[in-house]
C-alpha cells in the first residue's frame, strides 16, 4: 500500500498564522505611500521653482535686465526674478508658473504684500496638491501643512525663497 502525503491541519494553521502576522506588519507600511507621493511631488515642484527662477534670472542677466518691474519673454520680473503673482495679464496665473508651464496638478493662491525670511516685502505664492477645494485661500493652503511657497523679493535683488512644508502630507 502507498501512503498519501500532504500537509497536516496543524501545519496549515501555522502557515496561515505566519502569513497573518506578516501581513499585519507589512500592510501599514504600504498604506502610507500616498503621503510619500505627496512629499515627493512637492519636492519636485520646489526644485522646478528654484531652477526656473534661476534660469530666467540668467536670461535676464544676459539681457542686462536686473531692474525692478520689467517684462521679459512675456514674464514679469522683480529684481531680476519672475514674480510669484499674476501681473499685467488676465489669466491670473503667477508669472513663475507661466514660465514653468505647470500642469493643473497643484492649486495655488498668492499674497501681493507678503514677506520673506528677512522681513522684506515679497510677492508670495503658495501651492499644494492637497487642497480642501479647487480655489483655496492662502490660509487654507498653509493649514494643510503640505505646501510649497515661492517668495520673490520686491526691493532687494535676492534669490526667491522656496520653502517646503510636508508635515501634513
Amino acid at each position: 500500500m502507498t501512503k498519501a502525503a500532504g500537509f497536516t491541519l496543524i501545519e496549515l494553521v501555522v502557515v496561515i498564522v505566519i502569513l497573518g502576522i506578516l501581513s499585519a506588519v507589512a500592510v501599514p507600511r504600504f498604506i502610507d505611500l500616498s503621503s510619500d507621493a505627496n512629499e515627493a511631488a512637492l519636492e519636485a515642484l520646489a526644485g522646478s521653482l528654484e531652477s526656473t527662477a534661476n534660469l530666467y534670472n540668467s536670461k535676464a542677466l544676459v539681457e542686462s535686465r536686473t531692474d525692478n518691474g520689467f517684462e521679459f519673454e512675456g514674464i514679469f520680473f522683480d529684481q531680476g526674478y519672475p514674480i510669484g503673482i499674476s501681473f499685467n495679464d488676465s489669466d491670473n496665473v503667477p508669472e513663475i508658473l507661466e514660465a514653468m508651464n505647470l500642469s493643473d496638478d497643484f492649486v495655488f493662491n498668492t499674497i501681493f504684500n507678503d514677506s520673506n525670511a528677512d522681513n522684506q516685502v515679497a510677492r508670495g505664492l503658495y501651492l499644494t496638491n492637497k487642497a480642501p477645494n479647487n480655489s483655496p485661500t492662502t490660509a487654507e493652503i498653509i493649514a494643510t501643512n503640505c505646501y510649497v511657497s515661492y517668495k520673490s523679493a520686491v526691493v532687494n535683488a535676492v534669490t526667491p525663497e522656496v520653502i517646503i512644508v510636508t508635515t501634513g502630507c
